[in-house]
């Protein structure tokens, strides 16, 4: 049986597994640089990973990447940062599992 490697559930498994691992990443390198006994620092989120590195990943071409990556994002697994002097960069939606006050967890 032969299944789509770029249906919208596959993709969205891969992205999410290169977006942990930049975020796993991001956090080992904050790690290695604190001083021992030194007070907790805040954790430092990974930058994300931009259109063209996720493309690049899964060997696509950047506009058939862009449109994958908007239909996840429609789907709320997945959110974009859109800075003005810097690329688009996209994240794991970490607001969508997260306990708002007043909320149940």
């Amino acid at each position: 049986m032969h299944t789509n490697r770029f249906t919208t559930q596959a993709f969205q498994a891969r992205v999410l597994d290169h977006l942990d691992l930049s975020q796993a990443l991001a956090a080992s390198s904050q790690q290695s640089r604190a001083e021992p006994g030194s007070m907790a620092t805040p954790i430092k989120f990974s930058p994300g990973q931009t259109t063209l590195q996720l493309a690049s990943k899964e060997k696509l071409p950047v506009l058939i990447a862009k449109q994958l990556l908007v239909e996840i994002e429609q789907g709320g697994s997945i959110v974009r940062d859109q800075q003005v002097d810097s690329a688009q960069s996209w994240h794991r939606n970490h607001f969508r599992s997260a306990a708002w006050d007043g909320q149940p967890a």
